[in-house]
């Protein structure tokens, strides 16, 4: 109970986050099409996420100077042509940067998180695959992360896009749903 009470938690901060970064009035999705690492056929859904290989130089050559140790995960870029970048250390943190890729930010997500593994569709749980169709028919797959405490699997997190939102829905370490949050 006592992680499943700390991964809730997490999770929270991890949607508050996800909030903060581009809210729908000021920083929402900009249309970034037909752009290197953006494969418009393969995912017509994810017009605000940008492959981190698309990212510009002056962006990645930031994280190679100041966090040498960062692994970075996910990216996206607003409306405003801004940039925000997932990455991960020992933490993981969002850090904002300009449309030119000067830097504006760095906010830290998960504080002492052991292990956030990525996981495809089809290696999460056959009850959190039951409980997203039922719920959110026609829903679409964004991501999805085995999430660990202590070396023991915690639950899991599944970005989704459902209805022109887009939804973090939380697991147990059994599949059963726990929460759901409207991200933007």
């Amino acid at each position: 109970m006592k992680n499943l009470t700390k991964i809730s938690f997490l999770l929270l901060c991890l949607a508050a986050l996800i909030s903060f970064l581009p809210s729908c009035q000021k920083y929402g999705a900009y249309p970034f099409r037909n752009q290197p690492g953006f494969n418009n056929n393969q995912f017509p859904h994810r017009t605000d996420t940008i492959a981190v290989s698309a990212l510009p130089a002056v962006i990645k050559s930031y994280f190679t100077n100041n966090y040498p140790k960062d692994t970075l995960q996910h990216a996206f870029i607003n409306r405003d042509s801004s940039y925000a970048v997932i990455s991960a250390d020992t933490d993981i943190f969002v850090t904002m940067f300009t449309s030119a890729g000067a830097f504006e930010k760095r906010t830290l997500v998960y504080p002492h998180v052991i292990s956030k593994v990525p996981l495809t569709q089809g290696e999460l749980p056959s009850g959190v695959i039951t409980y997203l169709t039922s719920n959110y028919p026609g829903y679409s797959f964004d991501a999805a992360y085995e999430i660990e405490l202590n070396g023991k699997l915690a639950g899991y997190s599944v970005f989704i896009d459902y209805n022109k939102n887009k939804y973090l829905v939380e697991f147990d370490s059994n599949g059963t749903f726990v929460a759901s949050y409207n991200t933007w």
